[in-house]
């Protein structure tokens, strides 16, 4: 697919401005890295470096084998739920608040392994009005996946939930991957 530019930066405010976040984002990037390594690296993380956050790992509850969160078959075997239960906005993620206007919030997050293999279309039939848009070549091979509607802004093909092509494949991206 052609990529649509996000904006013109020839001129020398805006390669200053996006060389600033490139720069900053990178700092950013390189500080959470070491602070990870030096604090979660299975040691105490007694660093003075480590004091950083209010909490250094927020709780949470692991639940194995749970049942398919998805309906049908989709799921290739039971899943596991993380909950963090209720976290005080406070208490757990150092908002400096009055208790009395302290937040609750709660986390669930349900993970399974899905069974993608029932629900692919190979190859995707891509109408030429979305070939002629997106400059799709008919070299290109699309592999559709139905796991649900994906109903994003400007999304051509909403009934598939993502794709995936011969040339992601050839350059090393995956459909998807377990972490």
């Amino acid at each position: 697919m052609k990529e649509v530019p996000l904006g013109n930066i020839t001129d020398k405010a805006s390669f200053e401005a996006t060389n600033a976040l490139v720069v900053m984002g990178r700092y950013a990037y390189r500080k959470s890295a070491s602070y990870s390594r030096t604090c979660y690296d299975g040691t105490d993380g007694n660093s003075t470096s480590c004091g950083y956050y209010v909490r250094p790992t927020l709780p949470y509850n692991a639940t194995l084998s749970q049942s398919c969160p998805f309906a049908g078959t989709i799921c290739r075997g039971p899943s596991i739920s993380l909950d963090t239960g209720f976290l005080r906005s406070d208490e757990h993620l150092g908002f400096n608040t009055r208790p009395e206007d302290a937040m609750l919030m709660r986390k669930v997050l349900t993970c399974a392994p899905l069974a993608s293999e029932k629900y692919i279309e190979d190859p995707i039939q891509i109408p030429d009005d979305i070939k002629i848009r997106f400059e799709i070549f008919d070299e290109i091979r699309y592999t559709g996946y139905r796991l649900g509607t994906y109903l994003e802004p400007g999304n051509p093909m909403p009934e598939f939930t993502f794709s995936t092509s011969n040339i992601h494949h050839d350059f090393g991206d995956l459909p998807y991957g377990l972490a």
